[in-house]
């Protein structure tokens, strides 16, 4: 099993990115840990509150998987919608 430092380390460069949790594009935010298990941390679309989902699934990085165009609109999209910004893939 991963240390929480690992799973950081990991997700480092997802940190504010678009990322398919399940079957919702959400943004990702950190890591966290409580005194039962590792959490993600997302913001949901057009939810002001965060989420947290058990590190025990996993989540698909779209900056990785999508071309700049698609990303972009995307990205696009959740800022209209959001009220944390996030930046195009440039």
């Amino acid at each position: 099993m991963a240390t929480l430092k690992e799973l950081q380390e990991e997700t480092k460069k997802y940190k504010k990115t678009l990322v398919l949790d399940l079957s919702e594009v959400k943004l990702f935010l950190k890591v966290v840990e409580d005194v039962d298990d590792y959490y993600y941390v997302y913001r949901s679309f057009g939810v002001s509150e965060n989420v947290w989902s058990s590190c025990v699934g996993s989540f698909i990085p779209l900056v990785d998987r999508l071309s700049k165009a698609e990303y972009n609109y995307l990205v696009n999209v959740w800022n209209l919608n959001n009220n944390i910004q996030i930046e195009e893939k440039q």
